[in-house]
């Protein structure tokens, strides 16, 4: 929710005037991402809204005037020494105010007074009713801001327990009722003596706060053996937006009879602290769904939420870079120190960007997040895969001499081809196996097994099928697996299927077709197919992205595949299509997925020879 529509600061710490220049105030969103090099007064932006909001710039210390006066105005008595902010506030859109307008909200804060002068009216100059019975008025003066520093110590996480102790405050009364109820009946015995000996009804119960006893709870694991404070600075880190996200949710409920709703603002000094990567991407996810709601549970609350309006001080590109997602929801902005020390900041237009990210030094680091989502989603996979691993690992055992590890999902024509090869199929354990064709997830393997059987190890061969990778690639894959002491068996065409429709082996499966016939066949076979190679090929060679981009060479990759259509060819594609055309032509099915000696691999001869002879 975009509260503040724009802020002016004048004479705030570093801030000497957000208005220096052509711009009059300082445009917000619904977030507001602050970037800048350190020390360049990124806090003073988000100190200011704590001092409007809550007449103290950090938390739990006392406003100071000459702590957050401008250094740069001191020893100047031209005019009188004070502090001003001025806020253009937007009132909300799911509450009905009479004359709700946007406002022009200013305080000014003087030498020798703890307490601003503070002046609303109307952005026309108009009159604003500033009175307890005007619910406009009530509703600015709920706005609640809450400032979480970047050093999160545990006087701040006692100070948030407060907070959450005052917006349940109603929800504990029956509990401090049920707390002094079971001392009573605890204690009983007790208080009997004491009315029996000393006539005095005397009950032992709590009667203090309730808000001190809520300072001294602690989030932790259900056993309690584990307490937040035992955690790392990261998991802490983790808990506060949530904490804070139900502090603003409670708020919301308290829907009061002709009262005002509360609405917050956060101001969020480094959210990346003590974070890594993922989690701190994952909390930049929730920031955008808490702009436009708070409230996940009852849709009755709805008609009132419209999320918070965030302030974001940040060195991390995943922060910096959310600004992406939505464009018209979230400002960017830059902020550089001055020769004289001062602060200046201006918005992050799209052109200038680049720019500022190269002065901050932080370019490279900008571009590795705008490719975060690919490398997650990669990590992903390897994660799914290693996980499919440890799962089936107690299954793999020494009974067997060989285990053959196929990426195909069906097996059947891979134990029709490994019998070919003469693979004694009683002593192979076949399985398809996707993540094992990754070198890490097939090392994990070799290594359970080898340390498990030491000598008596069964031999692994992993096969993938050669597809359009190059010779250099091949022999690349092979070493890496070598290394480890595996077999990678890749095909000498695309895929299995491709040693199926080798003529000679659909002759032995079929003597009655004529070899010319079955040549003719086999290349309308391979014609009706010859797109979907070549296009497999230019994905190869461009990815999928620009599979159809044009240039120079692009006539290149169709006669390149001609001049090497018998090893290019889609040998899964292929295969069906030629079994299609025998059925069309002869009228009975065809029988090429039967085991003979054409489809001798010598690669294959060699592992053979290692594991029975």
């Amino acid at each position: 929710m975009k509260i503040i529509d724009s802020i002016r600061i004048k004479y705030f710490r570093s801030i000497l005037n957000t208005t220096r220049g052509n711009q009059t105030h300082l445009s917000t969103s619904d977030i507001n991402i602050i970037v800048g090099s350190n020390d360049a007064g990124k806090s003073n932006y988000l100190r200011a809204l704590s001092l409007f909001f809550n007449n103290h710039s950090e938390p739990g210390m006392p406003f100071s005037f000459w702590k957050d006066y401008s250094n740069q105005r001191h020893g100047i008595r031209r005019e009188e020494n004070r502090i001003e902010i001025e806020l253009i506030i937007n009132p909300p859109l799911k509450q009905a105010f009479k004359n709700n307008g946007k406002v022009r909200w200013s305080k000014i804060w003087k030498e020798g007074s703890t307490i601003p002068a503070e002046k609303i009216e109307y952005l026309d100059g108009s009159e604003f009713t500033s009175n307890k019975r005007s619910s406009y008025y009530k509703w600015l003066k709920k706005l609640k801001f809450r400032y979480i520093p970047a050093i999160k110590s545990e006087q701040y996480f006692s100070d948030l327990m407060y907070d959450l102790y005052d917006v349940l405050q109603e929800d504990t009364n029956e509990l401090e009722k049920e707390f002094n109820q079971q001392v009573g009946e605890k204690t009983l015995l007790i208080s009997q003596q004491l009315n029996s000996r000393l006539n005095i009804e005397s009950v032992l119960q709590y009667k203090g706060s309730f808000r001190d006893l809520f300072n001294s709870l602690e989030f932790g694991s259900k056993d309690g053996k584990q307490m937040l404070s035992q955690r790392g600075d990261g998991i802490k880190v983790r808990h506060i937006p949530i904490i804070l996200q139900n502090i603003a949710e409670a708020e919301l409920r308290e829907n009061r009879h002709r009262e005002p709703i509360a609405n917050t603002i956060w101001g969020f000094e480094e959210p990346e602290n003590n974070l890594e990567y993922d989690s701190a991407r994952k909390l930049a996810e929730s920031f955008i769904e808490y702009a436009n709601k708070i409230h996940f549970g009852n849709a009755e609350y709805s008609k009132y939420d419209e999320g918070i309006q965030l302030f974001i001080t940040t060195h991390s590109p995943i922060f910096y870079t959310i600004s992406n997602v939505d464009s018209d929801k979230i400002n960017s902005f830059f902020v550089k120190k001055q020769n004289d020390d001062s602060s200046s900041i201006k918005h992050i237009a799209n052109e200038n960007s680049i720019r500022i990210e190269t002065e901050m030094k932080l370019l490279p680091l900008f571009e590795l997040s705008k490719h975060w989502q690919q490398i997650n989603n990669q990590i992903q996979i390897l994660e799914q895969e290693k996980r499919e691993i440890e799962n089936q690992l107690d299954t793999f055992s020494n009974t067997h001499k060989c285990i053959f590890l196929t990426e195909d999902k069906k097996k059947g024509l891979v134990d029709k081809f490994l019998s070919a090869n003469r693979f004694k199929m009683a002593e192979v354990d076949l399985r398809s196996y996707k993540g094992c064709t990754n070198l890490g997830s097939a090392e994990v393997l070799y290594k359970y097994l080898k340390d498990k059987y030491e000598d008596n190890c069964p031999i692994i061969i992993v096969h993938r099928d050669k597809d359009y990778l190059t010779e250099k690639e091949i022999r690349e894959e092979k070493d890496k697996f070598e290394r480890i002491g595996m077999h990678l068996f890749i095909t000498e065409g695309t895929d299995i299927e491709s040693y199926f429709v080798r003529p000679n082996h659909v002759i032995k499966c079929h003597n009655e077709i004529d070899s010319k016939k079955l040549n003719e066949l086999i290349k309308q076979a391979k014609e009706e197919n010859r797109d979907k190679a070549i296009s497999l090929l230019r994905i190869k060679e461009y990815g999928e992205k620009h599979k159809d981009k044009r240039s120079h060479l692009s006539d290149f990759i169709p006669q390149f595949y001609s001049a090497n259509e018998d090893r290019l060819f889609h040998g899964k594609a292929v295969y069906r299509r030629l079994k299609g055309l025998i059925q069309e032509e002869f009228r009975y099915n065809a029988q090429i997925d039967t085991a003979t000696e054409e489809l001798i691999d010598n690669e294959l001869q060699i592992i053979h020879q290692k594991i029975w002879n």
